[in-house]
């Protein structure tokens, strides 16, 4: 009985190397954090299922280039895909029933985008009655409007905790993929975590910085401050080190208690 499945939603071609459109936000620190979770989940023998959206005209269309599946992350043979055309992957495929068939009682999702197909998905298989575990740092989508990519995406994971999701780190789906907590039947969720963006502004020249705080308890709201943006160049690792102490200090002085794990999620290198 296999218990839990990785769903890798939509991570296509067109969408991640700004050919034809810009790339989707944080596209390869995605693609990573997507490849770090099939590396996972194939090592401990959970099943990788990936998503593919079909569409008859746009982007996506099928059997182009654009349409397929990110060299990078390519499946297995004998992975499962699943061709779409809706924006949850449980409209109008086989995927339920691919799930149900292995007793599947649990998913655990990441790719794009935030408020459409990963949103969807997600919320089908909980009305489903499935576990669900969003990868709250391996999902992205464009800015929209006056909202960035960074705050949809942290108000994505907000409405999918507050829904019942747990919304966590990658690292922390790696870690009890390894420990097999859930498959063991303990099914101890790994910590929620809250997403934070924190914006301060005359520290740097240009770019900018979205991050994630960890906290030790189940938190799922989103927690800011005033709005303003921190701008930075980041030459070599040694200065960004300097500047993940730096947010870290601003982090705790600015009422995030002091017994937070602050992980640094992403660094947009912005070259003006």
């Amino acid at each position: 009985m296999t218990s839990l499945a990785l769903l890798v939603i939509d991570m296509q071609t067109g969408a991640l190397d700004g050919k034809l459109i810009p790339a989707i936000h944080m596209g390869e620190d995605l693609l990573t954090k997507a490849k770090t979770l099939i590396d996972a989940a194939r090592r401990e023998d959970v099943p990788v299922i990936y998503v593919q959206h079909n569409a008859d005209e746009g982007l996506l269309v099928k059997e182009t280039e654009a349409w397929s599946i990110h060299p990078s992350i390519a499946p297995a043979d004998g992975e499962r895909i699943i061709e779409k055309r809706a924006s949850s992957a449980f409209e109008g495929t086989d995927l339920g029933k691919a799930l149900a068939n292995e007793e599947t009682r649990g998913i655990i999702v990441c790719g794009l985008q935030s408020e459409h197909c990963v949103s969807n998905t997600s919320f089908d298989a909980l009305n489903r009655g499935m576990d669900v575990y969003v990868c709250g740092d391996g999902h992205s989508t464009w800015s929209s409007g006056e909202a960035t990519a960074v705050e949809i995406i942290a108000e994505r994971n907000e409405a999918l905790a507050k829904n019942g999701a747990s919304v966590v780190s990658v690292s922390a789906i790696v870690s009890m993929l390894r420990s097999k907590e859930y498959c063991s039947g303990a099914r101890d969720r790994p910590k929620q975590i809250t997403y934070v963006q924190i914006n301060c502004d005359r520290l740097f020249s240009s770019g900018s910085l979205g991050f994630f705080l960890s906290f030790p308890d189940q938190i799922r709201t989103i927690w800011s401050k005033k709005q303003r943006r921190l701008n930075g160049r980041y030459k070599c690792g040694i200065i960004k080190h300097a500047i993940d102490i730096v947010l870290r200090i601003f982090a705790l002085r600015s009422g995030v208690p002091a017994n937070a794990e602050i992980a640094i999620a992403s660094f947009d290198k912005i070259v003006r």
